[in-house]
């Protein structure tokens, strides 16, 4: 099988599959979180109760960086042009969430913004690697 024929065929599943990728590993990772909430007796001193907020942020970040790579693995060449339009593209996303946090005054949505704009970018430097 000539691979340089389904070369488009990698380019057209380049978005779909980096938001698959991004998305499975976001709720494994807040699976944890479903189930650190099921031990949880509401002690705010308590291990659980600051795991409830680090959770969802390495959630985020996994999720962050699996979009990245998974997307530029799949791409069969222009790896680091396609990891920058991925990132632009969820730096725009991220960007709007992170404005409308701060209209609402949702701290720790903020801080989830922010740790999903640096795991990107961290994923995006790390592509030369990847080749």
């Amino acid at each position: 099988m000539n691979n340089t024929k389904y070369n488009w065929l990698k380019w057209i599943g380049i978005l779909p599959i980096s938001l698959f990728a991004g998305a499975v590993s976001f709720y494994l990772i807040s699976l944890i979180n479903s189930i650190n909430l099921f031990f949880w007796d509401g002690d705010k001193l308590s291990m659980f109760y600051l795991l409830q907020y680090l959770i969802p942020l390495i959630a985020n970040c996994f999720g962050a960086y699996f979009y990245i790579i998974a997307g530029t693995s799949l791409a069969p060449y222009y790896k680091k042009k396609t990891g920058l339009i991925l990132f632009i593209l969820l730096l725009i996303v991220t960007l709007f969430g992170f404005i409308m946090s701060i209209i609402r005054k949702e701290y720790s949505e903020m801080i989830l913004s922010i740790g999903i704009i640096i795991t990107s970018f961290y994923a995006y430097k790390s592509i030369d690697e990847i080749d």
